[in-house]
């Protein structure tokens, strides 16, 4: 059966052929295509389907399930021109009390909205929501607004939403339960037509928080043990578990769960134990395991990121002291390395006075002063002299002296004195300058921009020399 001829791709029509209810649309004005809505009686396929003629002139040539899913297959669109047409059903929104769309947490508020349009002159005589449970072929109504009515809440709703809400297109959910989980139909019913739309409700008892999860590193044997036992999670998760390279940011492996049981209030007991033994990872120096409960449909995630075997560790050569020693504690990581936390004391000869921290300790993979507020040189070095490298930089106002303060060993940050106008310890080359543990130098203008001494000798007075 062809369509009626001599109707303009650009008109609104309805079109009644055989069993079957047309609305048909065509294109915006810019060209882009528009919808059209049948719903088809029994003698065809009980259903209603949004389509798109691809053609300008479609044609139907009967109800032969080939012919019928060549009609109902299709892209489906949201761009909807009401017009004369009648009200025209475009989605389900969902709203938690977590700002999430697409899902709500047991036990938290949320709401489901209908978005509808009528045409100008219709009006809308009731809103059902019918519900059908996931796996169920049955449908149940589980709520229905009227006009100048409180609305009415039944089956999963009864007691869980508030009736006082007067909005048509509104439902509020008190306390969200993983009964709601399922698909809700909204049906919106005017003087002049119905019309509907579906929306997936997912509900998620969330039960399998980082508590669940156990690690275990056996030393001795550099062998890590993961386990993990929850109970009472809804829906059944997908798992997306395995060995990642952190350096490559890929995944080695992959790792399902062990088992994954029903229980009797339809919540979900999900175990998982693995075992991991660096003489299989030896070529790996920074990889994870890596776990996570995934709800398919939802952004939900829950799980752990786990460092296998522990942390690589530091150099086997510590910072060296020169003429000194130093002993370094025994832990070593699985790779056979300082571990995390090992420490290396610094001592010098008797001749010779230690500069810097007299400790060092593997932190983040790097040998750091013992205390984290440590400013003077991060590094321990045996030295003869009472000195330290010095630097001064900056330019100087003409006429003035700057200074800089040797204290206990270290050379003071910044200037001890700025713009002076005395001269002490110094000569006219900048070199060969003796200090004491709290002398100063001072450094007339324009005569050094950027210079460093080391002195090594001792002179008349106690003080080392260049």
């Amino acid at each position: 059966m062809k369509w009626p001829s001599g109707v303009p791709w650009t008109m609104h029509k309805w079109c009644t052929l055989d069993h079957a209810q047309v609305v048909y649309l065509g294109p915006y004005p810019s060209g882009v295509p528009w919808c059209m809505t049948t719903t088809w009686s029994t003698t065809y396929v009980a259903e209603k389907c949004d389509v798109l003629w691809k053609l300008p002139h479609p044609v139907l040539t009967g109800g032969s399930e080939r012919q019928l899913r060549e009609l109902t297959f299709g892209i489906v669109l949201s761009n909807y021109n009401v017009g004369s047409l009648g009200v025209i059903v475009s989605n389900i929104g969902l709203l938690s009390e977590s700002n999430r769309t697409d899902y709500a947490l047991q036990g938290e508020h949320a709401s489901l909205h209908c978005h509808y349009q009528t045409a100008p002159d219709e009006t809308v005589s009731s809103v059902r929501w019918e519900f059908k449970h996931r796996g169920s072929e049955e449908s149940d109504e589980v709520y229905v607004w009227r006009p100048n009515r409180r609305p009415v809440a039944r089956g999963t709703f009864f007691g869980r939403t508030d009736v006082s809400n007067t909005d048509p297109s509104v439902i509020i959910i008190r306390q969200a339960h993983m009964d709601m989980e399922g698909k809700y139909r909204c049906v919106v019913q005017t003087n002049e037509m119905s019309g509907y739309t579906d929306f997936q409700l997912i509900v998620i008892v969330d039960a399998c928080q980082e508590n669940v999860w156990t690690t275990h590193l056996d030393m001795d044997t550099c062998t890590d043990t993961i386990r993990m036992h929850c109970v009472g999670l809804f829906p059944k998760p997908s798992a997306s578990c395995g060995v990642y390279n952190e350096d490559t940011r890929t995944y080695l492996t992959s790792a399902p769960f062990d088992r994954i049981v029903t229980l009797r209030n339809s919540t979900y007991e999900i175990t998982l134990t693995n075992r991991y033994v660096i003489r299989d990872w030896t070529s790996y120096t920074n990889i994870y395991f890596k776990c996570f409960f995934v709800i398919d449909g939802t952004s939900w995630r829950r799980g752990i990121t786990y460092k296998l075997f522990g942390d690589y560790g530091c150099d086997p050569v510590p910072p060296q002291p020169g003429p000194g020693t130093y002993n370094m504690t025994e832990e070593k990581s699985c790779w056979n390395r300082p571990r995390e936390g090992a420490m290396v004391h610094y001592s010098c000869n008797s001749s010779k006075v230690l500069r810097g921290p007299e400790t060092l300790v593997c932190r983040n993979g790097s040998w750091s002063p013992e205390s984290p507020t440590w400013a003077g040189s991060p590094e321990p070095y045996c030295n003869t002299a009472r000195s330290m490298k010095l630097y001064f930089l900056g330019d100087f106002q003409d006429g003035s002296f700057a200074c800089s303060r040797f204290l206990e060993g270290e050379w003071a940050h910044g200037w001890c004195l700025a713009a002076a106008r005395q001269k002490g310890i110094s000569n006219n080359n900048n070199n060969g300058l003796g200090f004491g543990d709290q002398d100063e130098v001072w450094i007339p203008p324009n005569v050094c921009k950027n210079y460093y001494i080391i002195l090594t000798t001792m002179d008349s007075k106690g003080r080392e020399v260049v």
